[in-house]
């Protein structure tokens, strides 16, 4: 019974690997295509309303993609890591950049301390825009969304807070499962429920090739 419950898992493994690279080339062609209808259409065309959303909609299913390609990874055990040391202030700052525009949730960052770490930075770099990604997800009606950075001695503490809907204390135990979302009914928020575990997993796997 075990090898088989092994051999069926196996198998999802290999379908979720093998249909996300399917998946990613032309999810990223569609991306494309639309990205230079919206350069040739006049913004004051009533067809670049339906282009932007058009491009916002391919961001969203490459954002699951993305996150089913991490998930069968760490399931494989197939993740590399690339360690150096850089700034953390750095990092979080160019990943900021693609909420600067954003109106509906202004971005504060609060700095303090030595920010240098040892670590792999295109993960910690995921780890900081599953974070900032979610608190703006989770944040429907808009608001601001704070992140403090601390240097420590040993260590660099990140702290992202929102203002948007909150979860209950009782399934606070909960938020870093896989496919666990704590949604309330009535919210259309998208995803897979895997961003939070995969940002556990990532800065396990760190902390146990540096140990």
């Amino acid at each position: 019974m075990y090898q088989q419950v092994k051999h069926l898992n196996e198998k999802k493994d290999e379908f979720i690997a093998m249909t996300t690279h399917e998946l990613k080339t032309p999810v990223t062609s569609l991306r494309g295509f639309l990205q230079l209808l919206q350069m040739h259409t006049d913004s004051n065309d009533k067809n670049a309303l339906f282009v932007e959303r058009g491009i916002k909609q391919v961001d969203k299913l490459s954002m699951l993609i993305n996150d089913l390609v991490e998930f069968s990874k760490l399931q494989a055990g197939n993740l590399g890591m690339h360690f150096e040391i850089f700034d953390m202030k750095v990092l979080v700052e160019d990943c900021l950049e693609l909420y600067a525009a954003s109106n509906s949730h202004p971005i504060k960052l609060h700095v303090s301390g030595s920010l240098e770490v040892h670590a792999d930075r295109l993960r910690i770099e995921q780890v900081i825009d599953n974070l900032v990604s979610n608190a703006v997800k989770y944040s429907p009606e808009g608001g601001v969304v704070e992140i403090d950075l601390e240097g420590r001695e040993h260590e660099v503490m990140v702290r992202v807070k929102d203002e948007g809907i909150g979860i209950d204390d009782k399934l606070m135990d909960k938020l870093f499962s896989q496919f666990f979302r704590a949604v309330e009914p009535g919210y259309n928020i998208p995803g897979l429920g895997m961003g939070l575990y995969i940002t556990r997993k990532l800065l396990n796997v760190m902390v146990g090739a540096l140990t």
